[in-house]
């Protein structure tokens, strides 16, 4: 479970408790295998709500079978506050195990910039 950071002021114990388990439960939904993307804003919203408040980067997959009906969801590789490596091999060895039709590719930046990356590949 995340922590309650991003949320700003402050908060009661009360308020602290609804929202956690507010939270628990719309994760629990948010993974249940099923959860269909009807359109590329399905997911980026469902990402957005999924990767809330994380504090270090992380390079997402959503598998998807050839309904685009969630299959699975994992992150793949964590990194650091502003970086994080993503291996190629590691995403098609996942997908190809999950048996996917289709996958969603995400990562963040807990900083809320996305400075471009001169000089260096988008994928190592």
């Amino acid at each position: 479970m995340q922590q309650l950071s991003f949320l700003p002021g402050e908060m009661t114990p009360g308020e602290r408790s609804l929202i956690q388990r507010a939270l628990k439960t719309l994760d629990r939904h948010l993974h249940e295998p099923g959860v269909a993307f009807t359109s590329t804003h399905a997911a980026r919203e469902w990402l957005i709500l999924n990767m809330a408040g994380l504090e270090r980067e992380e390079f997402r997959v959503l598998y998807l079978n050839n309904q685009n009906q969630l299959i699975a969801g994992e992150t793949l590789f964590t990194g650091t506050i502003n970086r994080t490596e993503v291996h190629p091999r590691e995403v098609i060895k996942r997908a190809l195990y999950h048996n996917a039709a289709a996958v969603v590719l995400a990562h963040n930046h807990p900083s809320g910039e996305v400075p471009p990356q001169q000089g260096r590949p988008p994928y190592h």
